[in-house]
């Protein structure tokens, strides 16, 4: 087969990967992989492969955040040398979170076992989910790794990061109030002793 090497010839590639009868996601996230690590959005005058990957998204009817996922995970799963054969499902969105997850731990190990339980049915995508949120909970990466956590420069993250995001958020400015509460009370107390002692006097 001929390797593509215009950004039209991959956008032909991609429309017939993803209007085959069984969808290859991964092909596509292999091919997507392509395009951006040649910055082939270039050829056509985009700002960005963002910019170019929401224009190839009403093109080929599939959402953006779909195709993030898509490239995120074939990137991950040839990151942590996983056979595709060996990856038959159709959920992309528990590869995605799974990728995320190896995004926040760089665990290859860890993926590989999350990756066979989720092929073999025994976690599903709500597990991995939990998992994802403990780790970010738990502080298991610093601020900057927090910030990777989507592979691909100026990516739109998918809504559930943005959840967790707005839960460390909300999970820090609890922490400030609480440390603000703490530091009021001996404040409090020292001016009601002294409203008291004026008072009596």
């Amino acid at each position: 087969m001929i390797t593509p090497c215009t950004l039209q010839e991959y956008e032909v590639k991609l429309l017939h990967l993803i209007t085959e009868q069984n969808k290859n996601w991964f092909d596509c996230g292999k091919q997507l992989t392509q395009v951006q690590n040649n910055n082939l959005h270039i050829q056509q005058n985009y700002k960005s492969f963002t910019d170019w990957l929401k224009a190839f998204s009403k093109q080929s009817d599939v959402g953006t955040t779909k195709l993030w996922k898509c490239l995120k995970v074939y990137k991950m799963i040839d990151a942590v040398d996983v056979c595709i054969e060996e990856v038959s499902t159709d959920s992309i969105n528990g590869l995605a979170k799974i990728a995320d997850i190896h995004k926040l731990t760089s665990d290859k190990v860890q993926a590989k076992s999350l990756i066979a339980d989720f092929v073999n049915k025994k976690i599903k995508v709500n597990d991995l989910n939990d998992l994802a949120k403990t780790l970010v909970n738990n502080d298991v990466c610093n601020s900057q790794e927090e910030e990777q956590l989507n592979l691909v420069e100026n990516e739109v993250p998918p809504p559930e990061i943005k959840q967790s995001e707005v839960q460390i958020k909300k999970h820090q400015n609890i922490k400030w109030l609480l440390t603000l509460a703490i530091s009021i009370v001996p404040i409090t107390i020292f001016a009601l002793a002294v409203i008291q002692k004026n008072f009596l006097q």
